[in-house]
């Protein structure tokens, strides 16, 4: 008697478990519950979305600002290298005569780069007058001032050969 009790506890058990393990799978099933569960990872995810595009947002706005901070550090370096340029064109053309000689040896600057910007002769047209300059010319007049072969060239824009042809040609007693 007591096997048939132990069976039918076992059999009441097993119909309990049966019918809540029924319910539990109907219920989880169920189209209802399955949307809510879809909507409820949506949501999740479109707030881990929002998160992450906050933060790029931020990041961006971020970069936007130190690149404004840039360019206005850039815009200001500009405008002093537009002043510099305007004072040293200043100084060449108050610096050299009509000839191309130069009349101010207490005026020249003392950096080598200003010195050699400060004397440089346009090449093709002079700026001060509408008359053609002599490429010969030019590269004598420079070479008078003490620029090498090498600095002629790259300023002119003629052959390092030709430059010197010319000064050793220019440069012969005899010929002024």
């Amino acid at each position: 008697m007591t096997f048939g009790l132990y069976l039918l506890l076992n059999l009441v058990f097993l119909l309990f478990f049966g019918w809540w393990l029924r319910r539990l799978v109907v219920r989880r099933l169920e189209p209802e519950r399955i949307l809510a569960d879809l909507e409820t990872e949506v949501q999740a995810v479109i707030q881990e979305l929002n998160n992450a595009g906050d933060q790029n947002v931020s990041l961006i706005e971020d970069r936007i600002a130190s690149l404004r901070t840039l360019l206005q550090r850039t815009d200001i370096q500009i405008d002093e290298l537009e002043t510099r340029l305007k004072e040293v064109e200043e100084h060449r053309y108050t610096a050299l005569d009509e000839g191309g000689k130069d009349n101010s040896a207490g005026t020249r600057a003392s950096a080598p780069e200003e010195e050699e910007q400060a004397f440089v002769i346009p090449f093709g047209r002079d700026a001060r007058s509408d008359t053609e300059v002599d490429p010969r010319q030019q590269v004598l007049t420079l070479h008078g001032q003490g620029l090498s072969s090498d600095l002629i060239a790259s300023r002119t824009g003629i052959a390092i050969g030709e430059v010197e042809l010319i000064i050793s040609l220019g440069t012969r007693p005899g010929r002024q």
